[in-house]
């Protein structure tokens, strides 16, 4: 195993970088302080730092408490992954949730874990949603990273591909012709698409809708996008069983 003891070692300097998103699209690579998962998935791992040496291996790092402290934002860990990020394969399955620029990382967190929960295994996401290789979406999503496939895309050209491949495209929203969830015809094929907290789904997402929906409430004004989402899924995923 490598030993570094120096705070000002550059390897270490370009381990705590990954911390910002810039240098985890530079690196193309991850951090994860969270032992149970590192653990779990160390076989995917590229290496794991730590300060004790009995559970490194031969490819590993071995670093003081300091230097673990520096990296780690943790009180309670031990062990940090280095991970490389996945090449999910893109299945094109009957059912895929699209995000378009879902902003909190805690929605992003939410809407993988009932992704998971309902064996949803396709999500697709535009380009200016949440990075979802933050600490905040995979202190929350955990396994679900693992296993839920994602891909970040050009959304909108991506659902249009989507539409000429047969999926209906089902949007979240409200217009002149939205239509309440539990009267909305089932597809085959379907693409959920679920919009930024603030704005909604874009106009242009809007005008190649199949379809537009609207989940009816009597005491509240509006849904958080993670609770809404798993409103669609619950409803789409036991329609289609």
């Amino acid at each position: 195993m490598l030993k570094i003891s120096s705070l000002n070692n550059e390897r270490i300097k370009n381990i705590n970088k990954l911390k910002q998103k810039k240098y985890r699209d530079l690196n193309n690579k991850f951090i994860i302080c969270n032992d149970e998962l590192v653990l779990k998935y160390r076989f995917l791992a590229d290496y794991i730092i730590s300060f004790d040496p009995y559970i490194l291996n031969d490819n590993d790092i071995l670093v003081s408490y300091e230097i673990f402290n520096k990296i780690s934002d943790k009180n309670n860990n031990k062990i940090i992954g280095i991970f490389s990020k996945f090449k999910n394969d893109y299945q094109k399955p009957n059912f895929i949730v699209a995000l378009d620029d879902v902003s909190d990382p805690n929605n992003l967190a939410l809407i993988l874990n009932t992704m998971d929960f309902y064996n949803c295994m396709q999500l697709i996401f535009s380009k200016n949603t949440t990075d979802i290789y933050q600490d905040k979406v995979i202190e929350k999503a955990k396994e679900s990273l693992f296993n839920v496939d994602f891909m970040q895309v050009d959304l909108l050209e991506e659902i249009k591909k989507l539409k000429v491949d047969g999926y209906k495209i089902y949007v979240t929203g409200l217009n002149n012709v939205s239509k309440e969830l539990l009267k909305t015809p089932k597809a085959e094929k379907i693409v959920l698409v679920l919009g930024n907290e603030a704005r909604g789904v874009r106009e242009e997402i809007f005008k190649i809708a199949d379809e537009v929906i609207k989940i009816s409430m009597d005491n509240l004004d509006s849904l958080n996008v993670a609770i809404s989402g798993a409103i669609c899924i619950d409803y789409f995923q036991k329609k289609n069983v």
